[in-house]
């Protein structure tokens, strides 16, 4: 189970919506982009801030 090939570019002041059936890794993805969950591979940025490297940056955007 996991999150597998996504990506997504919201830009300031709009809002995402994630859509997708039960088990699709929805809830996986949010967590580890709110630096929550640390990716087992590739990488995520919130705000051009690394979630595994500069978690408490990530957390007050």
């Amino acid at each position: 189970m996991g999150v597998y090939g996504v990506s997504f570019s919201v830009g300031h002041g709009y809002v995402a919506v994630i859509l997708g059936p039960n088990g699709s890794g929805k809830t996986t993805a949010v967590n580890m982009m709110c630096a929550i969950l640390r990716p087992i591979k590739g990488r995520g940025c919130v705000a051009g801030f690394d979630v595994v490297d500069e978690v408490w940056e990530v957390r007050k955007e």
